[in-house]
């Protein structure tokens, strides 16, 4: 696979098979943001980590998730 990547995409096809930033196996979620949004999202320094935080907040004040499951 790694050799039909074009050479300026391979450096973040090995980051992003790395799963850098997780502790766990989980399967990853794409999601798209308005430009002014994803703009901030940018800007954070680690965005996976603050978005992951927000959603797991969002599912626990929805009741979709009990507080002792966020980890």
């Amino acid at each position: 696979m790694y050799d039909k990547v074009p050479p300026q995409l391979r450096n973040r096809v090995i980051r992003q098979s790395k799963g850098l930033g997780t502790k766990h196996n989980g399967r990853a979620i794409g999601v798209k943001f308005p430009p002014h949004i994803d703009e901030i999202l940018r800007s954070q320094p680690n965005k996976s980590d603050y978005i992951r935080k927000a959603v797991i907040r969002q599912l626990v004040e929805d009741g979709l998730l009990s507080p002792e499951e966020r980890i």
